[in-house]
């Protein structure tokens, strides 16, 4: 944590457990909004996209290789930033670290406490900056939250963005996040000098 303008910046990670394990932890209604919203919504087959919302969501579930981490007191985007950067350090030492299972491993920050109303003013206003510091490392990350519109890189007129609670999601980069980087050079740039 940072402190800036008389207090300490930063959330507090309250737990990080796969998600398989979900049963074995202390109830939490965002939590398990959460794990239902991947399990029948982003890993489900659409008819729109004609295959399922996320494939890669699917494989992951199939391989234990998910990750919950919930996170409370964020305050403005700086206090997600800064314990998004904590779990990025987790994320990196977390297991598989080799392997095909590690290119599946994902993290689910899963902000409990933020209404959805200040969703896209606290935590979608974050996404950018992470998105910058997350490729330069190799890692992709993703935003979701109530009411947000994301369009499918498959289909402008399906929104992906929907989630329950706010939420940002990291994985490796792999070779075919390509359409996710085109909007920024120094994405592109990040992806390229792993992929060509």
């Amino acid at each position: 944590m940072t402190a800036r303008a008389g207090r300490t910046l930063g959330g507090s990670i309250v737990g990080l457990f796969r998600a398989d394990w979900l049963t074995s932890q202390p109830a939490c209604g965002p939590v398990t909004a959460v794990d239902t919203w991947i399990r029948n919504v982003l890993a489900q087959y659409s008819p729109v996209l004609n295959r399922q919302v996320c494939p890669f969501i699917t494989r992951a579930l199939d391989r234990c290789t998910i990750f919950y981490a919930p996170v409370t007191s964020c305050l403005s985007p700086d206090d997600v930033i800064v314990a998004m950067e904590e779990l990025v350090s987790h994320f990196e030492i977390l297991r598989p670290r080799d392997g095909p299972d590690a290119k599946l491993k994902t993290l689910v920050a899963i902000f409990v406490d933020v209404q959805p109303e200040d969703g896209a003013r606290i935590v979608i206003s974050a996404h950018h900056e992470l998105k910058n510091r997350c490729t330069e490392r190799g890692l992709m990350v993703g935003e979701f939250g109530p009411g947000y519109w994301l369009p499918s890189t498959r289909n402008a007129a399906m929104n992906v963005g929907e989630a329950p609670v706010p939420v940002l999601v990291l994985r490796h980069m792999i070779v075919s996040d390509r359409r996710f980087l085109l909007t920024e050079d120094r994405w592109i740039a990040s992806w390229a000098s792993r992929f060509g």
